[in-house]
């Protein structure tokens, strides 16, 4: 059975951008995301989608919580096989924040590649 043709185009870009897509991860791994306490992951997120001209918002929950909302419009309508991407993640990842300071918080959950 053949590959769709799509799916393979995606997984060149995929290949093409590693270095930016792990260089994202990191910098998102290194950020503050503790339950309630994420804005700072969920502004990085709205940057990284306008960065790349994918309409893009932050939907506040409370003063320091917010979800990152972002959509990439499909062309025509599922009839004709029209597609849009969706994607859900959470963005408070981390649990409680641990005790120790600063050190430990990085030692312990700090991203590197």
């Amino acid at each position: 059975m053949a590959a769709d043709p799509l799916v393979a185009e995606i997984l060149k870009i995929i290949d093409g951008d590693r270095g930016k897509i792990v260089d994202l991860c990191v910098a998102l791994g290194n950020l503050r995301d503790y339950p309630g306490e994420e804005r700072e992951v969920g502004e990085a997120v709205v940057a990284w989608l306008d960065e790349a001209n994918i309409e893009a918002w932050l939907q506040q929950i409370s003063e320091d919580s917010v979800n990152a909302v972002g959509i990439l419009r499909g062309a025509g309508d599922r009839a004709s096989g029209g597609r849009s991407l969706i994607l859900n993640s959470h963005i408070d990842t981390q649990g409680n924040i641990p005790s120790g300071g600063t050190e430990a918080v990085r030692r312990i959950r700090g991203a590197w590649a």
